[in-house]
């Protein structure tokens, strides 16, 4: 694999793993299995997060601009400071879903929604 080729996660089974700061830019994480992981400042813009658990992970400052959450799991997830601009699939059941802890961002400063 070249170090240009996105990485091909789908499936992995990831659960209580730290991958604090990793770049997972465009990755594959079909079906990632991330449930406890600790992914603060984690870089998966792009990625295919598609029927992924992230079910009480650690998220906080990771970007997930652009990626795409269709069907992945994210009860209790702590989301603080975490970038959600331009994410695909996120339905209100699973917003509602994220733990208490922390205030994600979901578009640049500049333009600015609120969610009821």
């Amino acid at each position: 694999m070249s170090s240009t080729s996105a990485p091909n996660l789908a499936g992995v089974t990831a659960a209580g793993v730290r991958f604090t700061t990793a770049f997972l830019v465009d990755a594959d994480l079909t079906n990632a299995d991330f449930y406890f992981a600790r992914l603060g400042g984690a870089d998966l813009a792009g990625a295919n997060l598609r029927g992924a658990d992230l079910r009480f992970a650690q998220l906080s400052n990771a970007s997930f601009a652009g990626a795409d959450l269709t069907g992945a799991r994210l009860t209790g997830a702590d989301i603080e400071g975490a970038n959600f601009t331009d994410v695909r699939g996120l339905t209100r059941e699973q917003l509602d879903a994220f733990g208490t802890s922390g205030v994600p961002s979901f578009y640049p400063p500049h333009r600015t929604r609120t969610y009821r």
